[in-house]
C-alpha cells in the first residue's frame, strides 16, 4: 500500500517511488538529474535555485550564470514539468522533491538505496 503524506505545500509521494524512476524510469545525456536530486537529498528536500546552480557549476563563480541558464533549461523541464520530481517555487526560487524523505519502517535503507543510484546513474554518464 502507497503511504502518501501531506505537508502543507501538498501531497507528498513515498520516498519508494523516487528510487523506481531513478533505477527505471530515468533516462538522460547528462548528469544533471542524479546531481540535482542528490543535491536536494543531502538538504533535506530543499534549496534555492542558486544554491543549486552553484553545486552545478562546481562553485565556479565565472560560470554561474551559465549553470544557472542550464539549471532552469533541462533539470527543470524534465523533473518538475514531465516527471513531477521536485516542485519550484517561482516567487522563493527554491526547489523540493515531492516525496516523503521519512521512509516507511520496512524501507529502512531507502534514503542509502536513492543515494547511491544517484551516484551510479552519474557515474555511468562520466564515464
Amino acid at each position: 500500500m502507497k503511504r502518501q503524506k501531506e505537508d502543507g505545500l501538498g501531497t507528498m509521494r513515498p520516498i519508494s517511488e523516487l528510487l523506481d524512476f531513478l533505477t527505471h524510469q530515468m533516462s538522460m545525456q547528462t548528469e544533471y538529474q542524479p546531481l540535482v536530486i542528490l543535491h536536494l537529498l543531502t538538504r533535506s528536500g530543499w534549496a534555492t535555485r542558486a544554491d543549486l546552480a552553484r553545486t552545478l557549476a562546481g562553485n565556479e563563480i565565472q560560470a554561474l550564470e551559465e549553470w544557472d541558464r542550464i539549471l532552469m533549461d533541462n533539470p527543470k523541464r524534465w523533473l518538475v514539468g514531465k516527471h513531477q520530481i521536485l516542485t519550484y517555487d517561482k516567487t522563493a526560487q527554491t526547489f523540493r522533491l515531492n516525496f516523503d524523505l521519512a521512509p516507511a519502517p520496512t524501507e529502512p535503507k531507502m534514503s542509502q538505496q536513492i543515494r547511491q543510484a544517484c551516484i551510479t546513474r552519474e557515474e555511468a554518464i562520466l564515464t
